[in-house]
């Protein structure tokens, strides 16, 4: 996942511009992208501060966080779908489901289909 550029970066990216470099020789000189520079501009001429979002989410919510208890769930209900574990689990996607089964290493079996 990308990191926000820091904010020693974005003022020296700024004063840059303002000291009379166009924004495509600061992007190629800082390796940043031209429309970010555009971006602090913009909010510098309207006094918004350019300080990087902090606490930002990263990634998904995770609904199942004790694997230990969800393996446990797994192996008393190995025989159940995917769709009927989310129901009994509760407050939880199929797809959701399919993840920690992943992450705990478990797979599905393969239908045989069989003249």
């Amino acid at each position: 996942m990308a990191l926000a550029y820091s904010y020693d970066l974005r003022i020296r990216a700024l004063n840059l511009v303002e000291s009379g470099k166009t924004t495509e020789e600061v992007s190629s000189l800082l390796n940043i992208s031209i429309s970010a520079i555009r971006l602090w501009l913009r909010l510098k001429k309207k006094n918004i501060d350019i300080q990087p979002k902090k606490n930002w989410q990263k990634g998904y919510g995770h609904k199942i966080k004790n694997l230990e208890e969800f393996t446990k769930f797994v192996d008393k209900n190995n025989d159940l779908t995917i769709e009927e574990m989310a129901e009994r689990w509760g407050n939880v996607k199929r797809m959701t489901i399919h993840r920690a089964l992943q992450k705990i290493g478990y797979s599905k079996k393969k239908d045989l289909w069989l003249r």
